[in-house]
C-alpha cells in the first residue's frame, strides 16, 4: 500500500515535497481502472518510468481524477490504452484515436488508443526547447531532458485530448448525444472564433499545409500544456542531487609553525 505523501502542493519549507513519495492508493486505483497498462511500483522499464513520472506530478493526478470522475458521472465505460512505440507513423510524439467523445461510441464501451513515442534522456545540445515549433511566438519553452519526462508530457497531452473531447458530457451528463449546438467558448490562439461544438473540441488542429500550427491550438489547451511543462521542469530540478556540503579545513596542530 502506498501512502499519499504529496496531496496539496509544495510546502513553504520544501517546494519539492509535492514530487516526493509514491502515488497514493486512490491515484493508483484510478489509473488501473481507467488506463492500461497498470501502474507498477519501482519501475525499471521506460514505459513504467513514464507512468510513474506522470503520477508524480500534481497536474497529472488532477487530470486523471477529472477523467475518472467525469466518466463516472456520465456512466460511460471507458478505457484509455497507452500504446508505447519506438516510432509513430505520423512522426509526432503521440497520437490519439478515435478523436470523438465517448457518447458517440457504437458499443457500450469506448477504448481510446493513445500512442506514446518512447524517448531517452537528452544529453548535450540546447538547454531549452520551444513548443510546438522552434519559432513559435505563442507557445512555451521547457528545459526538462529526462526520457521519462518527455513521455509523461505525451501521456498528459493525449489524456488532455480525451478530457477536451468529453468536456461537454462531463458538464451535462444527462444531455442526449448531439443535443447541444453550442460553439466552443475558447477561441484559438490565431484569434479565429471557433465553429466546432464543445463536444467536438479536440484541443488543437492543423495548419493549412498539414503541419502543426500554433495558431490552431485552443487557448485553454495550450495553457494547460504550458503549466504541465513547468511542473516537469520543477520536478527535474528537484530530482537533481544536491552538492555535498564543503567541510571546513582542519585546524593546524597547536603550536605548529610554518614549514620552512
Amino acid at each position: 500500500m502506498h501512502v499519499g505523501i504529496f496531496r496539496d502542493g509544495p510546502s513553504d519549507a520544501d517546494p519539492c515535497a509535492q514530487f516526493h513519495g509514491h502515488p497514493s492508493k486512490d491515484d493508483v486505483d484510478r489509473w488501473n481502472k481507467l488506463v492500461k497498462p497498470p501502474y507498477q511500483p519501482n519501475p525499471t522499464s521506460p514505459d513504467g518510468k513514464a507512468i510513474e513520472r506522470f503520477l508524480r506530478t500534481p497536474l497529472g493526478r488532477e487530470l486523471l481524477s477529472r477523467l475518472s470522475q467525469g466518466f463516472e458521472r456520465t456512466k460511460a465505460t471507458v478505457t484509455i490504452a497507452l500504446d508505447f512505440r519506438d516510432q509513430i507513423a505520423s512522426g509526432e510524439a503521440g497520437d490519439l484515436s478515435p478523436q470523438a467523445p465517448a457518447s458517440e461510441a457504437d458499443d457500450p464501451t469506448m477504448t481510446y488508443i493513445a500512442q506514446v513515442k518512447r524517448d531517452s534522456d537528452r544529453v548535450g545540445g540546447v538547454d531549452a526547447t520551444r513548443f510546438p515549433t522552434p519559432n513559435a511566438t505563442q507557445g512555451y519553452t521547457y528545459s526538462y531532458r529526462d526520457g521519462a519526462s518527455q513521455m509523461a508530457s505525451t501521456i498528459y497531452h493525449e489524456l488532455l485530448h480525451v478530457s477536451f473531447l468529453n468536456q461537454y458530457s462531463f458538464d451535462n451528463p444527462e444531455a442526449e448525444d448531439g443535443a447541444d449546438p453550442n460553439v466552443n467558448e475558447s477561441a484559438s490562439i490565431g484569434g479565429e472564433p471557433s465553429t466546432v461544438r464543445v463536444e467536438d473540441n479536440y484541443g488543437h488542429g492543423r495548419g493549412g499545409d498539414g503541419a502543426r500550427d500554433e495558431t490552431t491550438y485552443d487557448l485553454k489547451f495550450m495553457a494547460q500544456l504550458r503549466e504541465y511543462a513547468k511542473q516537469l521542469d520543477d520536478l527535474e530540478r528537484c530530482n537533481k542531487p544536491k552538492p555535498a556540503p564543503r567541510r571546513p579545513p582542519a585546524p593546524s596542530p597547536t603550536g605548529a609553525g610554518t614549514p620552512r
